[in-house]
């Protein structure tokens, strides 16, 4: 088996992992804590549960688009328009002019645009790539980068309400068992407890990891292989949000598409004044 359809088989596998954690935080938090709850403290109780099934509606609707939302491929148009110069090196992706954002990718033997890169788990080259995440089974790029952020962002959500709902209930049984109706609700309360706690950390982390890319218009692969701090494709903290989430405010957390968000169609970028044309910013990324 090769690598890619390995790790296709691992995608699968991990979002069966996604929805089977989903279903038992569900299951705890509304059927085990709080239904039986709902006579002593309705209030509570409806605001709680109505808060996670809102979150967990956004986080499906998010992550179901991240998964069939296609990342973006080199047009076939584009590459009939590109014509081939001259190469300083075979063995070298570069630009062809300090003004035109073509390279030449050895693995599809064709050119890519600036900031689109080749996966090897996809075997392709995907514009505005930022990574290949197998939680999605997919390559986060240039159209479903915006429905990845909003996934991992009610996925915390989530996992916050999770654990404020489950924090208290899960220390009673723990140091002083009331209201326990069988060991199997101990059980359960308390190892949900644990994972809403362990995945809130984790998403908190990388939420905020790639909220800063947002803010600095940097993707995953460019982070680890630039070796400046001036991007060139930032162009101002508001403007490099509008280029993922859209012009519209009102659709900037909600799993929906916006025009605005695929002006260039992944090809061409506005720059940052200067750096459009010093050579020391150009970039010349290898595979």
């Amino acid at each position: 088996m090769d690598r890619s359809n390995w790790v296709k088989w691992l995608g699968r596998f991990l979002v069966l992992l996604v929805c089977s954690i989903v279903g038992f935080l569900l299951y705890t938090f509304v059927f085990v804590v709080w239904l039986p709850k709902w006579h002593d403290q309705t209030a509570l109780a409806a605001l709680l549960i109505s808060l996670l099934l809102i979150c967990l509606l956004l986080m499906t609707v998010s992550y179901l688009r991240a998964i069939f939302t296609p990342p973006g491929n080199v047009p076939v148009q584009w590459k009939d328009q590109v014509h081939v110069r001259n190469f300083r090196d075979q063995n070298e992706a570069h630009r062809l002019q300090p003004d035109e954002p073509w390279r030449y990718c050895l693995k599809c033997n064709t050119f890519k645009p600036d900031r689109s890169h080749h996966c090897s788990s996809c075997n392709e080259c995907v514009l505005k790539m930022d990574h290949h995440c197998p939680w999605i089974n997919n390559c986060v790029g240039f159209f479903n980068y915006k429905f990845f952020l909003l996934f991992v962002m009610y996925a915390l959500c989530s996992s916050l309400v999770s654990f404020g709902g489950l924090v208290v209930p899960a220390w009673d049984h723990m140091t002083h068992f009331h209201g326990v109706t069988n060991d199997r609700d101990d059980y359960l309360i308390i190892v949900s407890c644990w994972i809403a706690l362990v995945s809130s950390i984790c998403l908190l982390v990388f939420f905020s990891f790639h909220m800063w890319l947002v803010c600095h218009n940097v993707s995953t692969v460019e982070f680890h292989d630039y070796d400046y701090l001036l991007h060139p494709y930032d162009i101002g903290c508001c403007n490099n949000f509008c280029q993922v989430f859209g012009a519209s405010w009102w659709q900037w957390f909600l799993p929906v598409a916006d025009s605005s968000m695929y002006r260039g169609e992944g090809i061409r970028w506005p720059r940052f004044g200067p750096t459009a044309n010093e050579g020391e910013h150009r970039i010349l990324i290898n595979l």
